[in-house]
């Protein structure tokens, strides 16, 4: 027998959000995405390191502290 047991969902507390979740016709994400000019990829060690295969597409990320004053 598997250690793995199936439970039904909890309940939502909140009605929108179950009512959002029975819709099943509904999208279920939309993106927007920019026309690109095609570019020559970066060689493959390099495109694995970076992410991506397009130099264009290369965004470091760059954290910052985010303080909240509330507290």
């Amino acid at each position: 027998m598997s250690e793995y047991t199936l439970r039904p969902p909890e309940p939502a507390c909140d009605s929108r959000i179950e009512d959002a979740a029975q819709d099943r016709n509904g999208p279920l994400a939309m993106a927007f995405v920019r026309d690109q000019r095609w570019e020559r990829p970066m060689c493959a060690r390099e495109a694995l390191n970076r992410g991506t295969a397009f130099r264009r597409l290369v965004m470091p990320f760059e954290a910052a502290e985010v303080c909240d004053e509330k507290r």
